[in-house]
């Protein structure tokens, strides 16, 4: 990154020498920061001033604008730099740190967001802190801290000691439950809870702004298939049609932006993040397995071609996001004016700005548009005298048009940035691609991929990193472990490999020794090897990602199976009956919690396949979307405990099992299904 003006000392600040491309977005500013450590806390100290304390992320449209009003500005810089130790954070680097002064803001104002802005004592402790402000109320918030700070220093020591105290209450909210007391509970409630906010008109939940949120949906998925309530799935088939044909979608390059600011999926913030379309692949080809919608398919296929060209590959680990500005503006590298669609389209311009309602429903600033894909796509081609394999050619080549021809335009910035976390949902994405195509090149591409991230984001002691970012080394927080074991358990369960399934027991252990609080039965976010701060803190809310301890627990509830380990099922069953309470009075915010709730309380089935045919039977197998079963297998012998004796020379048999339960080995899939059905 080239330093385009420089700080009021003359040079540039501190964060040239950091590697984030956050941080470096900031290294010209006049504004004097300093990275999170010691360095900065002990000048703190020293100098008895207040940290100031900035997070967002580089793909983050209100962190630029903010960086160009306020921490561009001469004036605002020489007050922070007079009265404050700044520190600039990269949240996705940082987590740990990004959480806290999150539940801090929180704690005060009941909401959150980026860019983050925190007020702390020398040591760390918050007292106060918000989100965006413009230049004119940043420099009275900023005078109103430091004169408080000044004189009534007391003050704000008791409230980081009440904000401190909130957050470790944050963080205890869980009772510790019993593994050997589940929980009666309907789960038509959890649905009619959620219901009750569906927009049924044009999916997701009602009002805007509109998030893509795969846990939920993925819940309703399961749901669809423990209670046969078909309302469920018809929702969630609603929402990824109407989100695939909005602008929230890239109609010409594929791949979701983070979110839409209206309730039409019209209008987002353009950045797109590896995590939201990682996670929604899985859900596509969930719903696709189910509903047998060419779309859904066709959508998640989109999706990873955008991620392979522009976002990085599964030999080299895939970048964290794409910026939501580009040097032109907002927006300006995906939206095209009528112009231009006549120019490039030729022949075809008229229809095909009719299919994506360039000039009317997409319209938007000035002559641009956002491209809209026609939902009633029956009635668009009988109006046009086209079938569809015709007009899908005409559209597949006017896209191809529309990519190159933007492809010259200055493009938005993409944060090189490889976190473990989200390439390991990545791994999950391609094995669930692997299982709508059956192509094995998607199944290579996620062990390539698996391979990647245990040989360059592995540590010496056969544990993770964070991230890889040009070398900085960040021990891997619990999502890390919990999003990888859960790709290496689905690797197993689509390839039949045992490595797999070894490795993702051995960094479960790991996971149990750094993390684990066998007090309340949960697990600290950050463990044993992370940097201490000011608060422990347990992440049990399910968000767009799902809640580090939910996926722990769903990989423990798993690996118990597969390995027999009475400790691995009790562990996650503690949890999750302990969060019932929880789960059962706000189901959107528990949505993965819900789903391994059902998991525990339906029964649930292991397929172990052993013989020269298992792999047959897997591919066969893997065509069903079937939450309630896990399956494993091996051609050969297997010292894996749920094969182990299974194995008979010149047969192929299926053994079912749920619970204390096993039924006699049956020779097809089809018979196997019937324990399910």
């Amino acid at each position: 990154m080239e330093i385009d003006n420089l700080n009021t000392s003359g040079k540039a600040n501190k964060l040239i020498h950091e590697s984030s491309l956050y941080l470096r977005q900031h290294a010209s500013n006049p504004v004097d920061w300093h990275p999170w450590g010691e360095e900065a806390l002990s000048k703190a100290k020293a100098e008895n001033k207040p940290l100031l304390i900035s997070i967002g992320y580089s793909s983050c449209h209100w962190c630029h604008v903010m960086e160009h009003e306020s921490f561009s500005d001469v004036e605002v810089a020489d007050f922070m730099n007079r009265n404050f130790v700044n520190i600039k954070i990269d949240r996705e680097e940082r987590p740990d740190l990004d959480q806290l002064y999150m539940e801090a803001v929180q704690l005060l104002h009941g909401h959150g967001g980026w860019p983050l802005n925190c007020f702390a004592l020398p040591d760390g402790r918050p007292f106060w802190g918000a989100t965006y402000f413009k230049k004119s109320q940043w420099l009275e918030v900023l005078d109103q801290i430091i004169s408080i700070y000044t004189t009534e220093p007391h003050t704000l020591l008791d409230q980081a000691e009440k904000i401190s105290s909130g957050i470790g209450q944050m963080n205890l909210v869980i009772a510790a439950g019993s593994e050997n007391k589940p929980v009666n509970f309907d789960p038509a409630v959890l649905y009619k809870k959620l219901a009750d906010s569906f927009d049924k008109e044009l999916g997701g939940f009602s009002g805007a702004p509109k998030f893509p949120m795969p846990t939920i949906y993925r819940f309703l998925l399961h749901y669809n298939v423990v209670s046969r309530n078909n309302s469920s799935l018809k929702h969630v088939i609603l929402t990824l049609k109407r989100m695939a044909a909005g602008g929230i979608y890239d109609q010409v390059g594929g791949g979701f932006a983070r979110y839409s600011t209206d309730r039409y999926w019209k209008v987002p913030h353009f950045e797109k993040m590896l995590y939201d379309n990682a996670q929604l692949i899985v859900l596509y080809c969930e719903a696709y397995l189910l509903s047998k919608e060419e779309k859904l398919r066709d959508t998640a296929i989109e999706t990873i071609a955008f991620l392979e060209r522009e976002m990085g590959s599964p030999e080299t680990g895939f970048s964290s996001s794409v910026d939501a500005d580009s040097p032109e503006g907002e927006g300006s590298f995906y939206t095209f004016s009528l112009d231009e669609l006549n120019e490039l389209l030729g022949v075809d311009a008229q229809m095909l700005i009719d299919y994506w309602k360039a000039g009317k429903e997409g319209k938007w600033e000035g002559n641009k548009n956002i491209l809209l894909a026609t939902v009633e796509l029956d009635s668009f081609l009988a109006g046009n005298q086209l079938d569809k394999a015709k007009f899908d050619q005409k559209l597949q080549s006017a896209r191809s048009i529309l990519l190159e021809y933007r492809n010259k335009r200055p493009a938005p910035a993409i944060d090189p940035k490889i976190i473990t976390s989200w390439n390991a949902l990545m791994v999950q994405a391609y094995v669930n691609l692997y299982r709508v195509r059956g192509n094995s090149e998607y199944l290579d591409s996620a062990k390539q991929l698996a391979s990647f991230i245990l040989d360059r984001l592995g540590d010496e002691s056969g544990g993770l990193l964070h991230v890889d970012d040009k070398g900085k080394s960040i021990a891997a927080f619990l999502d890390d472990y919990a999003a990888t074991i859960l790709a290496l358990i689905s690797l197993h369960s689509s390839s039949f490999e045992e490595k797999w399934a070894l490795k993702a027991a051995e960094l479960a252990e790991s996971a149990i020794t750094q993390f684990y609080n066998d007090e309340n039965g949960l697990f600290y976010f950050s463990g044993t090897r992370n940097e201490k701060t000011f608060a422990l803190r347990q992440e049990i809310h399910d968000n767009v990602m799902p809640a580090s301890n939910s996926m722990m627990m769903e990989s423990l509830y798993l690996l118990g199976q597969i390995f027999e380990n009475d400790r691995y099922l009790n562990i996650a069953q503690r949890a999750v009956f302990g969060m019932a309470e929880s789960i059962l009075k706000h189901p959107s915010a528990f949505s993965n919690w819900a789903r391994l709730l059902l998991m525990m309380q339906k029964p649930f089935y292991t397929f172990a396949i052993t013989g020269n045919n298992a792999n047959d039977h897997l591919t066969e197998l893997l065509q069903e979307f079937s939450p309630q079963m896990l399956i494993a297998g091996e051609r050969n012998e297997s010292q894996l405990p749920i094969l182990r004796n299974r194995f008979k020379r010149d047969e192929t048999l299926i053994y079912v099992c749920s619970g204390n339960e096993c039924y006699p080995p049956v020779k097809t899939p089809a018979e196997a299904m019937k324990y399910l059905k």
